[in-house]
């Protein structure tokens, strides 16, 4: 029964609403999913930025460890270098 009063009521506020009445409300509920899109547009620029970001942060650690190894172990440097 309260679906049917819910309904009844919904029906009524939209019989007495006028064309700018629905305007308006059509113009707020654009303007809010203007903003969400807005906002999860900047949290995806900000992931990709922040994944590019750790990504080469990943890679400069690797170049360095990968240096650091070859440094400390000789046979290696020595074949690396003879590869060169």
């Amino acid at each position: 029964m309260a679906r049917l009063d819910d309904a009844l009521d919904l029906l009524n506020t939209l019989i007495h609403f006028t064309i700018e009445d629905m305007v308006k409300l059509s113009n707020i509920t654009i303007t809010d999913m203007k903003t969400c899109l807005q906002n999860a547009q900047e949290k995806i620029d900000f992931l990709q930025l922040e994944y590019e970001f750790q990504k080469d942060d990943l890679e400069h650690k690797r170049q360095h460890f990968e240096l650091l190894f070859l440094q400390s172990n000789p046979i290696f440097e020595s074949k690396s270098g003879s590869n060169q």
